[in-house]
């Protein structure tokens, strides 16, 4: 088994601002935290305003369990009504060479 990345790339909704939008994923930090096979994640945004959270899992298993249930979990949760639904694109990919450095 290898890890896997899961990639979920989105813009929020008009209006939402970035403090609010990294404030309410702290209900997402909780809960991911306490998934079978987590490993690692960020919460990042690039300059065309476009958003990425990406999450490393154990495996492609625990990944697609943590997706099926963070749905039934989370879906109405702030987080999720600030984002963009139309402009979500998500992906998994398994990680075939892992580097760590010095993290903060």
């Amino acid at each position: 088994m290898s890890d896997v990345v899961e990639c979920v790339q989105f813009k929020l909704k008009d209006g939402v601002s970035d403090a609010d939008f990294v404030t309410a994923s702290e209900v997402v930090n909780v809960w991911i935290k306490s998934r079978p096979g987590f490993r690692y994640r960020s919460l990042s945004k690039d300059a065309a305003g476009e958003w990425r959270d990406i999450v490393y899992w154990e495996s492609r298993e625990t990944a697609h369990q943590a997706s099926e249930l963070f749905m039934q979990d989370l879906c109405h949760s702030d987080f999720m009504q600030m984002i963009d639904e139309a402009s979500v694109l998500m992906n998994h990919s398994d990680v075939k060479l892992n580097l760590a450095g010095a993290c903060g």
